[in-house]
């Protein structure tokens, strides 16, 4: 049931765009003839009623799936409605409020979703049964009507002439309706008839019945509904003389009805806004052809521009990248990238032709099933499985080259500097499994070291204690070296000797630290990277400066800026985007900026901390700036 209503939701959304712009469209086309206010309707209606749209470019909607299928499932719940500064707003909110919790295995956004899925089917079900019971007491009503002729009949207990039936539409007058007023009424009910206004009616309200949860559609119906009444008008007075265009409003007048609800049924001759269509009869000229033109070119206009879907982007190849280099010296280096878009937008949107490389590869990309080489000398990447080639010119080698070289050669420094500082950690036999065990130092900030064997059920911590802790980004290079599925290693919390943090929760500390060493730090920086656009894609030649707010003992709030280091103590942009953006948190910033393959030396740290809800102090010590980096880096 959640499926079926998120693909009803977004098929709401994006029809309320279409709204918007009918709307528009009818204040511009106040002169047009009244059926063209109908076919604008009919084009709601068809975006409405069919699940799928055609593609084009010059489509004006920003997003044809607003909520995502999975949004129920996600780790990260987030919408993509093609405005950026909405996702910004909505996106950090949902993230926060609504993530699926693994330690309680409680999913928000699947119990909020269920919740709405019922109260919407509530509310489908009460308009229904409304439009039902409206129209058998109104069918009991006129039950005993007088006959006078096929399909018309008189009734003393209405007081307002009507059409009502689907498929056999009736015309009922009331028995005190005058014989001056009579031909008019008929002729404009005759007219509902012969435009198949009763059955477009009745259909409008079971289209609205569906969507009633959007006030946008509420809208449409009552525009629709009195557009009607303005096409029947004009349909029956267009060769009408001044002096039969006053009676007929005279008419009108008398038969206006006061409806407190809005209802499926019945097509009364004045049911919706008299005032108006008095003054529209009265002042009704025929348009002149070119206004019937220009009214033909806004509805080709309004189609193309919203009775499509935006084209999709062509994405065969997307994040995480898998990168495998293999060196002159022998040394193999496994990467895993997350945000490298430049690659990632060369690769899908190239020309890629049916034909082997000259030349051999000494990368080896994988982007989920599918498997890429790359030639770093001639700049051509092959698609072992497709057997098509992509060569690309020397401006993207160098670019590429660049990006690639900078991952697998900071993994590689950063393993060679790690075999000389734990080589106990390198080597171990893993043929029972490992064990990973975590000491939390300061909340969030962790210490970790390695045995052999699966300890999930036996406590070694006191030999653990004395072995040397790595940074949890660090064991995740060490683990990479050892060839063995993820259930053959456990992690396993101890308590530090040395730190006064006493953790009081070790089993979610220990399901975190898993989730970060194997599991989601794809999904995280997939997230990242739509949450925070602005942190990815970077100029790096001059380095980057990484503004870091304190905002609670050990809470901290980051932002990234490309740029040469400044006066610390300058108030500059950075600062003045630290101080409105959410920023992101220590962890999420490593992962940024080891995405870039950035290098300590590359990166410049500017501090402050909070002093109040909107402002805060920087701080100039450099031994904190030194702190912050270590943290960035070395934790």
């Amino acid at each position: 049931m959640i499926d079926i209503f998120l693909k009803l939701l977004n098929i709401s959304i994006t029809a309320g765009y279409i709204v918007l712009a009918v709307i528009l469209a009818r204040l511009a086309l106040k002169k047009a003839p009244g059926w063209v206010s109908c076919i604008l309707w009919a084009m709601v209606g068809i975006r409405l009623v069919f699940p799928f749209s055609v593609e084009s470019a010059f489509s004006l909607i920003p997003s044809a799936e607003t909520v995502p299928a999975d949004i129920a499932v996600t780790q990260t719940p987030s919408i993509n409605s093609g405005l950026s500064h909405l996702n910004q707003a909505v996106n950090p909110i949902l993230s926060e409020n609504l993530s699926p919790d693994p330690v309680s295995n409680v999913n928000p956004m699947e119990t909020v979703l269920t919740i709405a899925s019922a109260v919407w089917l509530v509310g489908v079900a009460i308009m229904l049964a409304y439009a039902a019971i409206s129209y058998l007491r109104l069918k009991k009503r006129v039950a005993p009507s007088l006959k006078i002729s096929n399909r018309i009949y008189r009734c003393d207990d209405i007081d307002d002439p009507f059409v009502l039936g689907v498929f056999r539409p009736c015309i009922y007058l009331p028995s005190r309706m005058s014989e001056a007023d009579e031909p008019y009424v008929l002729s404009h009910e005759m007219a509902h008839v012969k435009r198949g206004d009763h059955f477009w009616k009745p259909f409008g309200f079971l289209v609205l019945s569906v969507y009633w949860y959007n006030p946008l559609m509420w809208i449409a119906y009552i525009l629709l509904c009195r557009d009607i009444e303005r096409a029947c008008d004009e349909k029956v007075i267009k060769n009408m003389k001044n002096g039969e265009k006053k009676d007929y409003s005279e008419a009108l007048l008398s038969c206006s009805v006061d409806r407190k609800m809005i209802s499926a049924c019945p097509l009364a001759f004045g049911e919706t806004n008299v005032k108006g269509r008095v003054r529209s009869v009265l002042n009704y000229k025929k348009p002149a052809f070119w206004i019937i033109i220009a009214a033909v070119a806004v509805c080709l206009a309004v189609a193309v521009f919203f009775l499509t879907d935006p084209i999709k982007e062509n994405r065969e190849y997307d994040a995480p990248i898998s990168v495998v280099y293999e060196s002159g010296d022998g040394f193999v280096t496994h990467v895993h990238d997350y945000s490298s878009d430049t690659i990632l937008s060369l690769m899908n949107k190239g020309k890629w032709k049916g034909e082997a490389p000259n030349c051999g590869a000494d990368f080896e990309l994988g982007f989920g099933d599918k498997s890429v080489t790359y030639h770093s000398e001639c700049g051509t990447f092959y698609d072992t499985v497709k057997g098509k080639s992509l060569a690309l010119s020397e401006k993207d080698r160098l670019s590429v080259n660049r990006l690639l070289f900078a991952l697998v050669e900071s993994d590689r420094q950063r393993l060679e500097e790690l075999m000389e500082k734990v080589p106990q950690y390198f080597g171990l036999d893993a043929s029972e499994g490992l064990t990973v065990y975590i000491g939390e130092l300061a909340r969030g900030s962790y210490g970790c070291k390695l045995v052999a064997g699966n300890a999930s059920n036996d406590d070694r911590a006191s030999e653990v204690r004395r072995l040397s802790s790595v940074g949890i980004y660090d064991m995740k290079l060490i683990l990479s070296t050892y060839d063995l599925p993820i259930d053959k290693v456990s992690v396993k919390h101890y308590q530090p000797l040395y730190s006064s943090y006493l953790c009081t929760y070790t089993e979610s500390c220990e399901k975190r630290v898993y989730s970060i060493l194997f599991k989601d730090e794809a999904l995280r920086m997939a997230n990242l990277h739509a949450e925070y656009p602005e942190f990815f894609g970077l100029d790096m030649s001059e380095g980057f400066r990484v503004y870091v707010i304190q905002t609670d003992f050990y809470d901290y709030k980051c932002v990234l800026k490309c740029g040469a280091p400044i006066e610390s103590n300058v108030m500059d942009n950075g600062w003045k985007e630290a101080r409105e953006s959410d920023g992101v948190c220590i962890d999420d910033m490593r992962l940024i900026l080891a995405s870039y393959g950035a290098k300590e030396e590359d990166v410049s740290v500017y501090a402050a901390t909070m002093i109040a809800d909107n402002d805060f102090e920087i701080i100039e010590f450099s031994s904190y700036t030194d702190k912050l980096k270590k943290m960035l880096f070395e934790n």
